[in-house]
């Protein structure tokens, strides 16, 4: 359990290296805010929604491989990763799974802390944050601010979290739990909502007899249970994955990775679980 401890994505990340020139007197300081988190997170969402088909929403788990493999040296150069390392870190992942744990209507949230081993007390307050999801009055905002509704509603989600008394154990999970879900807010909203979209862009790249474009969106969205979950499926996505990869490497996967520019490799690991899970919840 002492791994699960530690950090989770490069919640204060402090690496060492040396300069081009390969003077080692003058260190290199490489700092990484985790607010980074969302950004990351989103970039890889999107370059998985761009970049694919859906064809066959069946195999979307291992398309999603292949499209993250396919541009791994776009991705690499994004965020600095020596591409070998990256390609290590997608062939460490499995994509079949992501699939499975995530029911229709709601999370599956037993099986996620059986495959990962969340704690019972995360378990409890991403629950917790789903109650408090269902519990805003979207049409009020709606009503009296529909452009700026992404950003009402991530100042809620900040102000709902930040007056959680979250063990410390558990703290740096939930604070990244929070951050990717402000993030998929943002990414998945409607552009007259104030949002970057990409719930239509997805829709219109899939087959009207695999899944019609949604009319009406908001009204829809409001109305059922599925909001909560894509909302929050890719945030538990994330930390999961970073559970899971502490869990198999024995904590060594918490430790900074000069390869991945000082981002420890399970901060990768559930970045790219996140975003893979953040779209396919969404087919």
């Amino acid at each position: 359990m002492n791994s699960i401890k530690i950090i989770i994505f490069c919640s204060v990340l402090l690496l060492l290296s040396c300069s081009k020139d390969g003077d080692n007197s003058i260190p290199v300081k490489i700092f990484l805010d985790p607010t980074e988190i969302g950004t990351y997170h989103n970039y890889i969402a999107k370059y998985i929604v761009d970049n694919s088909n859906f064809d066959d929403v069946y195999h979307c788990g291992s398309d999603i491989k292949d499209v993250l493999l396919t541009g791994k040296s776009e991705i690499s150069a994004h965020f600095g990763f020596d591409e070998v390392e990256y390609v290590n870190i997608l062939n460490e992942i499995d994509f079949s799974n992501f699939k499975d744990i995530y029911q229709t209507e709601e999370i599956d949230l037993k099986s996620i802390a059986l495959e990962s081993q969340l704690s019972n007390e995360l378990i409890v307050e991403i629950n917790e944050f789903e109650s408090y999801l269902y519990s805003i009055d979207y049409h009020a905002i709606y009503n009296n601010n529909p452009s700026a509704l992404v950003n009402i509603i991530q100042d809620k989600i900040e102000k709902f979290s930040s007056k959680r008394k979250i063990n410390s154990d558990i703290g740096n999970q939930y604070k990244d739990f929070i951050r990717v879900v402000k993030s998929s807010v943002e990414l998945w909203f409607p552009r007259n909502l104030g949002g970057l979209g990409y719930n239509e862009i997805l829709s219109a790249k899939i087959s009207n007899t695999k899944i019609k474009l949604r009319k009406n969106w908001f009204t829809r969205w409001v109305s059922s249970k599925k909001f909560g979950k894509f909302i929050i499926s890719d945030a538990v996505g994330a930390v999961a994955g970073v559970a899971t990869s502490l869990v198999s490497s024995g904590g060594a996967t918490a430790i900074p990775n000069p390869l991945l520019g000082g981002i420890p490799t399970a901060g990768v690991v559930g970045v790219i679980s996140g975003a893979s899970t953040s779209v396919i919840s969404q087919l």
